[in-house]
């Protein structure tokens, strides 16, 4: 007769299954991105609630015992046919009709998702997607947005984050600028003959005045920008005047350096960076929720 089942029963018999199938603690603990003590408390847990031993601990190599080998066989038979069902019900609520609240900040966000969105709305055309662009801290429970990219690790503790975009920041010419000017071909020129229009994001000034070379030493340098705005589309608008460098970054240039657009100055040095995660309330598992999170990671690779 079984012991009281421990609460963890399921979590610990998955390990079990994984360390019967993989053949080592580290090994399960890597894939399961546990501690490797985690996986021997697991383990520990279940012979206790089964009053069973599963494994042999009196030699060196992992040993799986009879019992245990016979519980592994019925318990991932029984397991792949509960993931089936699960399946089969997800499959069913990709078809019901949902609203989607998504936010995006204005700028690097609206760069790189925008142009892709559509392609995600005609996979799955029973999705209605409301998307705000704002350049705030928001709060996703109070505003109900499901699912928000975010320039700063939020504050609320109930959000489940990930970082998804990490990119050194550089300068880029338009080719009128190249005509009349010509790129900059150091620092020191850059700072004597060269203007900036210069992005502001959540109080981050894009293009500082501490540089990191090719090889991620610091340099400083003095350099004042006369032009500040709050969003790229702005930046760009007076870079294409031709009298302005811009910052940026390839990723969210993509398209205008395809184009022949844009082109990038002084390659060998970034000035500062730029994050982004993507947050959404720990808990909301919709299917096409997690569609939606996976197709945004997607468009920063």
């Amino acid at each position: 007769m079984l012991h009281a089942i421990h609460k963890n029963f399921y979590l610990n018999a998955i390990t079990f299954c994984q360390l019967v199938e993989i053949g080592s603690f580290t090994g399960v603990a890597k894939k399961m991105e546990i501690s490797q003590p985690t996986v021997t408390r697991r383990i520990a847990a279940l012979e206790e609630s089964l009053n069973l031993i599963l494994i042999k601990r009196n030699t060196k190599l992992l040993s799986i015992t009879e019992v245990g080998r016979r519980f592994y066989e019925l318990f991932a038979s029984q397991e792949k046919n509960l993931v089936e069902a699960l399946h089969s019900f997800s499959d069913e609520s990709l078809n019901n009709e949902i609203t989607i609240n998504l936010s995006i900040p204005t700028g690097v966000a609206n760069h790189i998702i925008s142009p892709r969105i559509t392609l995600f709305t005609q996979k799955y055309p029973n999705v209605n997607l409301n998307i705000f662009y704002q350049n705030r801290e928001i709060d996703l429970i109070k505003e109900q947005i499901d699912i928000a990219v975010i320039r700063q690790m939020p504050k609320q503790q109930t959000i489940k984050v990930k970082k998804i975009y990490n990119a050194k920041i550089h300068l880029y010419s338009t080719p009128k600028y190249r005509s009349m000017y010509g790129d900059p071909k150091s620092l020191e020129d850059l700072v004597a003959n060269h203007h900036v229009a210069n992005g502001i994001q959540d109080d981050k000034i894009l293009f500082k005045t501490l540089v990191y070379d090719e090889n991620g030493r610091i340099i400083e340098f003095q350099y004042k920008t006369q032009i500040h705005v709050n969003t790229i589309e702005s930046a760009l608008l007076l870079a294409r005047n031709g009298h302005l460098l811009v910052p940026g970054s390839d990723l969210m240039y993509k398209e205008q350096i395809l184009r022949g657009e844009l082109f990038k100055v002084l390659p060998q040095y970034s000035f500062s960076g730029t994050e982004l995660y993507i947050a959404r309330i720990d808990g909301a598992h919709h299917p096409l929720i997690n569609e939606l999170v996976q197709f945004i990671e997607q468009c920063f690779i």
